[in-house]
């Protein structure tokens, strides 16, 4: 999931932008202890849990879902502090490596302005 937030100003010349969550919360919220990167097999993640290895598809796939804190992950997801990555065309980063960014408060519904027409 990626959320996005746009600033119109200053407006900047932006070729990508992403954001990521917190991975180690993340994981602890799935119960994961371990994760690393298998290059063997086509760069695979690879999460360890109670002494099994397993790719972290399948461990997700795998997953009792029915006891999971759907909503924890939900605002963990959407709420919790993301790591941006933006670059521009050349691809340099046009704001520092490490910055976050959280949803915005107050956040309303675009709305259209009113038409002030004259008969």
């Amino acid at each position: 999931m990626c959320l996005a937030f746009f600033q119109y100003y200053p407006a900047q010349k932006i070729a990508s932008c992403l954001s990521l969550p917190n991975y180690e919360k993340l994981f602890t919220l799935l119960r994961i202890s371990n994760v690393w990167l298998d290059s063997k097999d086509g760069y695979e993640y690879m999460v360890s849990n109670n002494g099994k290895n397993q790719t972290l598809v399948d461990y997700l796939d795998e997953l009792d879902w029915s006891h999971f804190d759907i909503e924890g992950l939900q605002r963990l997801l959407r709420y919790d502090p993301h790591n941006e990555l933006c670059s521009n065309n050349d691809g340099d980063l046009i704001l520092p490596w490490n910055a976050t960014t959280t949803y915005p408060d107050g956040l309303n519904p675009w709305m259209p302005p009113k038409r002030n027409c004259s008969n």
